[in-house]
């Protein structure tokens, strides 16, 4: 198992990847765009619809405060 921390500020875009069975089933994977164009790819999770939203509300909150 491998981790890594992004930064808030690093984080350019964000969007869910699910096919028919993972719509289903509510699993799929949460990838994020770097502002260095650099793609990364979260593992696969229930609810990523739900992690994309909480993602985008700390990323929006951050760039409100600066």
């Amino acid at each position: 198992r491998a981790e890594r921390k992004i930064e808030l500020h690093q984080i350019g875009s964000i969007w869910v990847q699910q096919g028919a069975v993972g719509r289903a089933l509510n699993i799929g994977r949460v990838g994020m765009q770097l502002i260095n164009d650099e793609v990364v790819w979260g593992p696969v999770i229930a609810h990523p619809i739900r992690a994309k939203r909480a993602i985008a509300v700390a990323v929006s909150r951050r760039t409100a405060s600066n």
